[in-house]
């Protein structure tokens, strides 16, 4: 089998020029220096944001996930079958292992499985629903210290999908994208006396084309968040996420192509202190406060984020 590999690292340059001024901080506001504070409840990053902390050496992480999301609201409409989405829903449940082998790197795999529903109507009102579940495209991915100090922190995220969802699906349904996706960005994390806060840049890569000779588009997100205890064991916090995706490539239904928008995000943490210590519980819930669409898409309604996580 033939794969184009199509990689264009122009992409990159703002992702490492950024990383190359966290790093080169200079080190100001000397009355909250400390050096990081485990144990808080601010200490990791929201629900949402994927590979946000990493681990001192030899500490292992379980974690469990789950999110719903819920589409309406048709940004255009088809006239070419008669037949257009109304509605669509997803599920997913992730369960998530980190460990770290040394104090600079820290390994992480996830397996995701996915559930999604839609209706289609026609033009006529009459109504169409359609599911698929099943496993998701499972990821590996390495997260690697560069800067730790003063409660500041600065990691590279690096990182592989691989093709194990389902993509013979109607199209929207797949449950994984048929390509090798690779990711690279970086995640800055501040940690005060009183409070923390935090920036990530991701972008997501596809490489080749799919079985069914097409590629989804290439995805860029950039994600800052504050997070405050309000008790000892218990922190709010909040996140605003700009998402870009690009259009579809290939043999693919062109209904379904790129886009960009705005999402923010109010989450609480809860850390156990006392019996069964070391387990953390987190909620988020997410709307989007812009959207823009290009072609026949459904809008994003909200998201609802659950998660629980142990270190060892």
């Amino acid at each position: 089998m033939y794969i184009k590999i199509k990689v264009d690292l122009k992409k990159y340059r703002l992702i490492l020029l950024i990383m190359i001024g966290l790093i080169g901080l200079p080190l100001f506001n000397y009355a909250q220096i400390h050096h990081h504070h485990h144990y808080r409840p601010d200490q990791w990053a929201p629900l949402s944001i994927m590979g946000g902390h990493i681990h001192p050496k030899g500490t292992w992480m379980m974690s469990y996930r789950y999110m719903t999301m819920s589409m309406n609201e048709l940004n255009t409409s088809f006239f070419g079958t008669g037949m257009e989405p109304s509605d669509m829903s997803m599920k997913m449940h992730m369960a998530g292992m980190m460990f770290a082998p040394s104090d600079v790197i820290t390994l992480s795999i996830m397996v995701p499985y996915l559930r999604r529903s839609m209706t289609m109507k026609k033009m006529g009102g009459m109504a169409m629903s359609s599911q698929t579940d099943g496993m998701g495209d499972p990821s590996m991915i390495m997260l690697i210290k560069l800067f730790s100090q003063y409660g500041r922190q600065v990691h590279l995220n690096t990182g592989v999908n691989f093709p194990l969802g389902d993509i013979n699906q109607k199209e929207g349904m797949e449950l994984g994208s048929g390509t090798f996706d690779m990711t690279l960005g970086g995640t800055y994390l501040h940690q005060l006396t009183t409070w923390s806060y935090g920036v990530q840049l991701l972008t997501l890569t596809r490489l080749g084309t799919n079985s069914r000779h097409y590629r989804l588009g290439d995805r860029w997100q950039t994600s800052a968040w504050i997070a405050k205890p309000i008790r000892s064991n218990v922190s709010v916090s909040s996140r605003l996420t700009a998402l870009r995706w690009g259009d579809i490539e290939g043999t693919y239904d062109d209904r379904l192509i790129g886009g960009h928008s705005i999402e923010l995000g109010i989450g609480l943490n809860y850390l156990n202190k006392r019996l069964f210590s070391g387990h953390q519980l987190a909620t988020e819930i997410a709307i989007p406060v812009y959207q823009s669409l290009n072609g026949v898409q459904l809008k994003t309604d909200w998201k609802l984020s659950i998660g629980w996580q142990r270190v060892f």
